[in-house]
């Protein structure tokens, strides 16, 4: 499969997705036992910092991964307007681009159809003109036929 059959607004997706994921593991993984313990210890080996800092220090903490909390619900709300549900598992990435390339398909199909409505009426619309130059040239010549008749 070539990238260029992939839309550019579903590659951004998956790029999100990616750094994402990359963020709140990142971040969640700072929020173990063994991590607070070790963020206190070296806190408390620093005579400099009063307990206000060190709670700045926490707060700065969780804030990251509120944030990367926020980014996942962010991409899991673009998910649901992708309609990510109709793919077996988002992990298999062999099921992920063949949703992506039949959503291309589908969009490609639906541009298809519209420019094919479009052109018909075009079409249509050039037919009826010509009915109409049509009757005007029959209308003039049947005037002109009347006025050498009388």
């Amino acid at each position: 499969m070539q990238i260029k059959e992939i839309s550019p607004v579903i590659l951004s997706l998956v790029a999100k997705i990616n750094e994402s994921m990359e963020i709140y593991e990142h971040a969640s993984n700072r929020f173990t036992e063994e991590y607070i313990e070790q963020r206190l210890h070296q806190l408390s080996k620093s005579k400099r910092l009063h307990i206000k800092e060190i709670a700045n220090i926490f707060e700065a903490d969780k804030q990251k991964l509120i944030e990367a909390v926020q980014k996942m619900n962010d991409v899991e709300v673009e998910k649901e307007k992708l309609n990510f549900n109709n793919l077996v598992d988002i992990d298999d990435e062999g099921s992920l681009w063949k949703y992506f390339i039949e959503k291309e398909r589908s969009l490609i199909q639906q541009y298809n159809k519209i420019l094919a409505e479009q052109k018909y009426d075009e079409f249509q619309q050039a037919i009826m003109q010509n009915h109409v130059a049509e009757c005007k040239r029959e209308k003039n010549e049947l005037q002109k036929h009347a006025e050498m008749a009388e």
